[in-house]
């Protein structure tokens, strides 16, 4: 191998590692305080790079870690959920209980897996609150997650009884109402203060999906 190419693999190895770890540093931030609140100069520092512009090099702006936060971890998850949505999608299971277990289970074992996971769901669930129509002065982030058409798939059928706008509502509000109760579900187990009923996790989870189940086959509302 010429000094040239092996140079070149090198800045790319480099290269690779301080994007990792930029990554890293922004997830842990963002979930100790909130997106909004952590300057990208602490990131930066707390990542280690000495280059100041390390970070836009690499990214651009906010938006574009943000989006990179989301696509390293989202993705893992997705991996799990194609892995769940394979081996249960035979099982004798409800649209809606299949649905529920698919967009909840994974999340909970790359959580229980991994010491970042924790990070993720708190950042996630940052994101659904700054995205909320209700809150449309708060910093958003039009993000991008993966498409997996195994999942749409099993959302629609257990949504399917439901008018299209109504179905969208309570996608937006199921994976809000997840990615918040995990985060508390995971806070309060570690808390001293929370009663012994409420620090069960392996429970507090199946509760969980017993309500977005319950959530995804409601009835209609009907209007008036």
């Amino acid at each position: 191998m010429s000094n040239l190419a092996s140079t070149s693999n090198k800045h790319a190895s480099n290269s690779a590692l301080t994007r990792e770890r930029l990554i890293s540093a922004a997830l842990e931030l963002f979930a100790e305080r909130t997106i909004g609140a952590v300057s990208l100069n602490e990131i930066t520092t707390r990542a280690g790079q000495k280059n100041r512009n390390a970070l836009q090099y690499h990214f651009g702006n906010r938006q574009g870690l943000v989006q990179a936060v989301v696509d390293k971890y989202s993705s893992r998850v997705s991996d799990i959920r194609s892995e769940f949505i394979s081996q249960f999608e035979t099982a004798e299971m409800s649209p809606a209980e299949m649905a529920a277990s698919a967009l909840i289970r994974p999340i909970i074992d790359y959580v229980s897996h991994n010491v970042e996971g924790v990070h993720f769901v708190q950042v996630i669930s940052q994101i659904a609150t700054t995205n909320a129509p209700a809150r449309p002065k708060a910093p958003s982030y039009e993000l991008h997650f993966p498409d997996d058409p195994k999942f749409t798939r099993l959302i629609n059928e257990a949504l399917h009884h439901l008018p299209a706008a109504e179905a969208h509502r309570r996608i937006f509000l199921a994976v809000s109402m997840v990615f918040h109760s995990i985060a508390d579900i995971y806070r309060s187990a570690e808390s001293d203060d929370t009663p012994q009923v409420l620090s069960a996790r392996k429970e507090m989870v199946e509760q969980l999906v017993l309500a977005i189940e319950s959530f995804f086959q409601a009835a209609p509302r009907q209007a008036g």
